[in-house]
């Protein structure tokens, strides 16, 4: 039943007197009930002059805590005609609330209710909405017993919200009561074309930008959401959320990539947020990567099928339930960005790589020595004059520093087979030496991907002398990248001696899941800086350390922090033993230790897991 359908039947609830049932809201969860209830059902309450209260059932084990429940939703509207008996037991427990008299709520609910008599209550000009119904822990029997007590007998006007599909309706008198106490059991169905400018609504104040954004994609995203049936509000918000930390590196990009970025971000969010993946698949991409691929791979398998019939049962990847599941319509709008795939999952942004990516989607203008190396890799296609040409220009290139330092594996293997091949007057050896001469140039530029090198070093080459260059592009690599980390040293070392919070708190939230917080830090000035802090910025490291490896599987994505944190707390340990450390600053470094201990057990069994 569509929204604006309850809205009227709901409407006639309110005005009809002396009704003597309840309304049952039933729908999925997450599919906005509580969310229609509360910007839309209670709007038109108000306006029938009602009051709206509101309890969740989830949890609650036991009927007098549902009555304590109950009672504090009425204290705010006690009238005047009250008995003093009852105004003092208000007044009493508003101390309560207010946190006055917390020795005293150790009494009991009769005890705390005693003189508080209800009859005086004009339930009649209230509307109370019952949730979660299916969570609630009192049996179903005793709960909606509870709630016909006010339904028939005051005329309360009540809306239950709950999913039937997850409630055991064999439990006993189940049935029967809900049968006296439900009038009428209103189907919920989200419309998300008019649900979602309330969603947007949450960023209008706090990110005005990203909600202009939001409503001029607007139909785009409704597109998205209504062809993969997603209607569940908190995997919906959760995605807003993925947009806005994507936002600010892709409003100014070509529209093309923008809705790339959007419908990406919210496939995997789908995907993440059902179960089908998982955090610890961060590190591996299922093949999506590859769903180009599998596009064409199924249209020739559509085109085979209409002259030859298949009768065996195919077996799918991940990557290709995927594609069938969201890109048999869309794959024209699809790109693989492995930096949001990582951060959906783990919530790690790792920004560099995302604005890579974003750049490595527009045309790339071809420099001379990019087409070279490019056609000479076809080298079998060339004519005698152009390979000579090419051989004699893409060397030379590479001797001047031209290349980044992953293309001289590639020009490595292709001129070691020349010479094999002897399609070329030059020795191995001037090859090797002209390849590491422009290597040494190259470095100097301080150009790394990590993405590239893992992907250099994926693949084996039988050839030990391209083996060994690709070892020295990874130690270039390795060298240029911990250069890179000075900086990192320095700020980490300028944060723990700053008397500011925020500075150490800001340095943790920019590194938040990054596994190259630790990895390069150098432990000597470490150790100093943290040494020489005052207790203060210890105690707040401390904490910060805590909350950084909290998570059960921390290990799957930081377990490259072990080395350093192993290091400190064997230094820590060395330095509490001296004579002359006072407390509490021994105290503090002893809990420290402990901290550091704590999490060292909790990575050492992914490390384990990884060798």
């Amino acid at each position: 039943m569509n929204s604006e359908n309850i809205e009227s039947i709901f409407t006639t609830y309110l005005k009809t007197q002396n009704t003597e049932s309840a309304i049952l809201l039933n729908g999925s969860w997450g599919c906005g009930k509580t969310y229609f209830w509360k910007y839309t059902l209670t709007t038109i309450a108000e306006k029938e002059s009602y009051r709206p209260l509101y309890i969740s059932l989830n949890g609650i084990s036991k009927i007098e805590t549902l009555e304590y429940q109950f009672f504090i939703r009425l204290i705010p509207f006690i009238g005047k005609k009250q008995s003093n008996a009852a105004k003092n037991t208000i007044s009493f427990l508003t101390n309560i609330l207010n946190g006055i008299s917390k020795n005293l709520t150790k009494l009991g609910l009769n005890e705390l209710f005693k003189d508080l008599d209800l009859e005086v209550f004009d339930f009649q000009k209230y509307v109370i909405c019952f949730d979660d119904l299916e969570r609630c822990q009192i049996p179903l029997k005793e709960v909606l017993g509870f709630i016909n007590n006010y339904v028939e007998h005051k005329n309360l006007k009540t809306i239950i919200l709950a999913d039937e599909t997850n409630i055991d309706s064999t439990q006993e008198g189940y049935s029967n009561i809900k049968e006296k106490v439900v009038g009428r059991i209103l189907n919920f169905e989200l419309d998300i074309r008019s649900t979602l400018p309330l969603l947007f609504k949450k960023y209008k104040l706090i990110n005005s930008t990203f909600f202009d954004f939001l409503v001029s994609r607007q139909t785009y995203i409704v597109d998205i959401l209504k062809e993969y049936e997603q209607v569940n509000l908190r995997i919906i918000c959760f995605y807003f959320d993925v947009l806005e930390r994507l936002f600010d590196f892709i409003s100014n990009i070509s529209d093309e990539y923008i809705s790339e970025v959007i419908l990406f971000a919210s496939l995997i969010t789908f995907e993440f947020k059902s179960g089908r993946l998982k955090s610890s698949d961060f590190k591996n991409s299922q093949n999506l990567e590859n769903i180009l691929t599998i596009h064409y791979s199924q249209a020739a398998k559509k085109i085979k099928s209409v002259s030859v019939q298949n009768s065996t049962t195919e077996q799918f990847n991940y990557a290709e339930i995927f594609y069938n599941r969201y890109l048999t319509k869309r794959i024209n709008d699809f790109f693989f960005y492995r930096s949001i795939y990582t951060y959906v999952l783990t919530g790690y942004l790792n920004v560099d790589d995302f604005k890579n990516e974003i750049k490595g989607r527009y045309p790339a203008i071809l420099t001379d020595e990019i087409n070279s190396i490019q056609r000479l890799n076809n080298f079998r296609e060339l004519s005698n004059e152009e390979f000579s040409l090419l051989t004699s220009k893409v060397l030379n290139y590479a001797m001047e520093g031209k290349y980044t330092i992953y293309i001289y594996s590639n020009i490595t293997e292709l001129y070691l087979y020349f010479f094999e091949m002897d399609m070329i007057n030059l020795s191995k050896e001037y090859i090797l030496k002209a390849i590491e001469d422009g290597l040494g140039i190259v470095e100097q530029k301080k150009q790394i991907n990590d993405y590239e090198l893992e992907n250099l070093l994926h693949f084996h080459n039988d050839n030990p002398e391209v083996e060994r260059i690709k070892q020295v592009i990874k130690t270039i690599h390795n060298k240029i990248k911990v250069e890179g980390f000075k900086n990192h040293n320095q700020e980490f070392i300028a944060a723990l001696l700053d008397q500011d919070i925020q500075n150490l708190l800001g340095f943790f939230k920019k590194h938040s899941l990054s596994n190259e917080l630790f990895p390069y830090i150098e432990m000597v000035p470490f150790f100093a800086a943290l040494n020489k802090a005052n207790n203060q910025q210890v105690y707040r490291f401390m904490m910060q350390l805590k909350g950084r490896y909290s998570a059960v599987n921390i290990g799957d994505f930081l377990s490259a922090d072990y080395d350093f944190l192993k290091r400190l707390e064997e230094i820590i340990e060395a330095e509490i033993t001296k004579v002359d450390f006072q407390q509490p600053r021994k105290y503090l470094f002893i809990s420290l230790k402990m901290i550091l201990n704590e999490i060292c057990v909790k990575l050492s069994s992914s490390r384990k897991a990884s060798i």
